[in-house]
């Protein structure tokens, strides 16, 4: 399997003198002498890392997803931590996304132990099968969706109106059209319109790597 890269710790500087310090065992334990914790927050791909990982990983599984630096300091220094990146997921995602978590800490930090005060996101295991409808959310909801909610429709009208030009025009369609809607277009969403309207032949798809493939397939999917 593919080497992944080491988690980076991001971390928000309250003074112009602190943005050289690195969050290591060291550092967080000089913090809780000064009776401050260190708590790292997990985003939503340090937990999909973690979801490679099984009950039977070692440390060298760990380090193949880059998620080592993460072990040492669970291991060595006084920190919490948080699987915050569960609040970036769809319901349907969260329950996986937490016994990976889960099975993570029993694994590499088996001192641990859930504050009593600590929250746990609700969730709705068959969200999948619900359907929402635009027109019902609330002002804020159509607000906050809108602008993916119009790229979406309109990459699904020019894959159905405009199936006649090639990948390369269709999406030059696409930018005009979401520059004259709302002249806004997110990074996300040209991702998404890139695999929609990339047309291969199978043995061209097959060639792919592996992680192209699948990003693709699931995209069509959707």
């Amino acid at each position: 399997m593919v080497k992944r890269s080491e988690i980076k710790f991001i971390r928000p500087c309250l003074s112009i003198y602190e943005n050289n310090k690195v969050l290591t065992p060291a550092y967080a334990l000089q913090c809780l002498t000064l009776k401050k914790v260190i708590q790292i927050n997990l985003d939503n791909c340090s937990l999909q890392r973690m979801e490679e990982l099984s009950s039977t990983s070692t440390l060298e599984d760990v380090k193949r997803v880059g998620l080592l630096p993460l072990v040492d300091l669970l291991q060595s220094g006084s920190v919490c931590l948080t699987a915050i990146g569960v609040n970036e997921m769809p319901d349907i995602w969260v329950e996986k996304s937490m016994a990976a978590y889960q099975n993570f800490c029993h694994q590499f930090w088996p001192s641990h132990i859930d504050d009593p005060e600590a929250t746990f996101r609700d969730y709705s295991p068959d969200a999948k099968e619900k359907k929402v409808l635009f027109q019902e959310l609330s002002a804020e909801a159509r607000t906050v969706y809108g602008l993916h909610y119009i790229s979406m429709l309109q990459i699904q009208n020019i894959k159905l109106n405009y199936s006649h030009l090639t990948p390369e025009k269709r999406f030059e369609v696409y930018l005009y059209s979401m520059i004259s809607f709302i002249d806004m277009i997110s990074a996300y969403d040209l991702e998404i319109a890139k695999y929609a309207f990339w047309d291969l032949d199978s043995n061209a798809i097959n060639q792919l790597p592996e992680s192209i493939h699948t990003r693709r397939k699931y995209i069509k999917e959707n």
